[in-house]
């Protein structure tokens, strides 16, 4: 902020003679700190107004022409703690300063001057804009940068730039909750500058994340007709799967292995690609997973569908899933990634979850939202019986996910989650193998039993999963094999989900029958949707 120095010390030692010398020397320190020293503030402040306000403003606009940021900054402080600025008296003046400031990255000094020049009658509009910018770019105080920049576009509404950074604000900081505004400021981008790919592209990935059907199509194929992109063509894809639009999503969904992310991470991915359409009656099948365990465990249902339309089916998954998938797929052969392709016997190959469009799924009701993995009933039985309570309602939790796919929007803050522990008769048991540092560090810790140390693999994880009254769960992989186990879960989502889950609120047996989703009204707020969970596992607990 701007100083406000008082004037104190010795009248006495005063010269303004030598002031007007340390100020032409360019020596500001040393005259600030005479003016500083002076007791007298009306004969300085006389003084001041007739012989150092010309010499003052002269220096200011020297400094600025030269970019000496340093120097300007001090004498504008020496104008601003001396020359009673409320009368210095016009919008220039203040927006100069502003500028020169905000040069030298003092901010809030910044923002001072230039709030204080649209005090003047006549300013500049562009003020708001650069208002804005320092709360957006500088400060990253969002909330603060859409202020400036909504005062900005009720008066100038030919800037494209600024609709667009304010389509993007609104979908940092509010996600789904304010939609309407975020299309909105994004379709007066594309309308101004209609030729801008990147107005264009933002546009089409709103209207997608926030469920517009129509503009999702309408704004992807004019996107579509002027990108070449790869990820333009499966953010296609993933929005109109997450919008229902499968006949699109099954078209466009197999771009996720050419986006640039990815040209290096599936070398081989049209090696022998089976599309669906060819027949493999005489042929040796592979599928291969892709992503992340939660990914390989809500697809592997659709790998059964697929048997007896080859010769031999081999299903490639990940080793810590190996022994779960081998135990319940009869006629399937399935192995561990840790063979070579170039030493696996096939004909065809295909990503598992492009199973999904091979199948042509176009609804619900050709999912298999029950049960179709399952344990060793004596194994459930014996984990239990040395594991687990009895006489209490036994809820095991996940909070969080991999990191590296989940990011922290589908992951519940730990100690919010770990309160369950405090509901009577409640027993708590975490499944949590990663990220447990969070949960150790919750008033709770104590009440829950930690289970992660009994889960070497998923085999041994789905046993735990089988062993427990009720699961609740995150986005994350315990949350798709609770469900796949057909295992009574909470499911805990924020409101913003990932696309193959689409609006849980309103498909709630798509996936799973046994899971009964929660999703937060807002985005990362977490309290409203935990209160629910808490008062049905309250009364889960009262009916034992």
């Amino acid at each position: 902020m701007l100083k406000s120095v008082q004037i104190s010390g010795n009248f006495m030692d005063f010269s303004l003679d030598t002031v007007v010398n340390y100020f032409e020397n360019d020596d500001i320190l040393s005259g600030r700190n005479q003016l500083v020293k002076s007791t007298d503030e009306k004969a300085v402040a006389s003084d001041v107004q007739t012989v150092l306000k010309p010499l003052l403003f002269k220096k200011l606009q020297d400094y600025i022409a030269k970019n000496d940021c340093e120097k300007a900054i001090l004498i504008l402080e020496c104008i601003v703690d001396f020359l009673a600025p409320e009368m210095y008296e016009n919008s220039k003046f203040w927006t100069d300063a502003g500028n020169c400031f905000k040069n030298f990255k003092s901010y809030d000094s910044a923002i001072d001057c230039y709030l204080k020049a649209v005090d003047f009658e006549e300013f500049d509009y562009d003020l708001f804009r650069k208002i804005g910018d320092i709360y957006n770019y500088d400060k990253n105080e969002k909330e603060q940068a859409i202020l400036y920049y909504e005062k900005y576009v009720s008066h100038i509404k030919n800037n494209p730039y600024v609709y667009n950074v304010l389509g993007h604000l609104y979908e940092t900081v509010y996600k789904s909750d304010f939609a309407d505004k975020q299309i909105s400021y994004f379709e007066t981008a594309h309308k101004l500058m209609p030729e801008k790919i990147e107005f264009l592209r933002n546009l089409a990935l709103v209207s997608g994340k926030n469920r517009r059907k129509e503009k999702l199509v309408k704004y992807y194929e004019e996107l579509l007709k002027k990108s070449n992109s790869g990820n333009d063509r499966f953010d296609y894809g993933c929005w109109s799967f997450n919008n229902k639009l499968f006949k699109i999503a099954h078209k466009y969904l197999i771009h996720r292995f050419y986006k640039e992310t990815n040209a290096t991470k599936y070398p081989n991915i049209n090696d022998r690609l089976w599309n669906g359409k060819e027949s493999i009656s005489d042929k040796t099948l592979l599928i291969r997973y892709e992503q992340g365990f939660g990914d390989t465990v809500m697809f592997s249902r659709f790998v059964p569908l697929v048997k007896n339309s080859a010769k031999k089916v081999i299903f490639k998954v990940q080793p810590q899933l190996y022994s779960l998938i081998k135990s319940n797929f009869d006629g399937i052969e399935v192995i561990p990634d840790t063979l070579e392709y170039e030493n696996i016997d096939y004909d065809r190959q295909i990503p598992l979850l492009e199973l999904f469009s091979v199948l042509k799924i176009t609804n619900k009701s050709e999912i298999n939202s029950g049960k179709y993995l399952s344990v060793q009933k004596e194994k459930v039985d014996a984990f239990r019986s040395k594991y687990i309570n009895s006489g209490t309602l036994n809820v095991g939790i996940c909070y969080c996910g991999n990191m590296e796919y989940a990011g922290d929007n589908r992951n519940v803050p730990a100690e919010l989650i770990a309160k369950l522990a405090d509901i009577p008769n409640v027993q708590v048991y975490s499944l949590q193998v990663d990220n447990k540092d969070d949960l150790a560090q919750t008033a709770q810790y104590g009440k829950i039993i930690d289970l992660s140390h009994n889960l070497k693999d998923f085999e041994d994880t789905a046993i735990a999963v089988e062993s427990l009254d009720l699961i609740v769960s995150s986005d994350n992989v315990i949350l798709n094999l609770a469900g796949a186990l057909g295992k009574k879960t909470f499911g805990i989502f924020n409101s913003y989900t990932d696309y193959r889950w689409f609006d849980v609120r309103d498909d709630k047996p798509f996936w799973y029958k046994s899971v009964k989703y929660f999703q937060n009204k807002k985005y990362n707020d977490w309290t409203e949707t935990l209160e629910d969970v808490f008062s049905e596992v309250d009364k889960l607990s009262k009916d034992l």
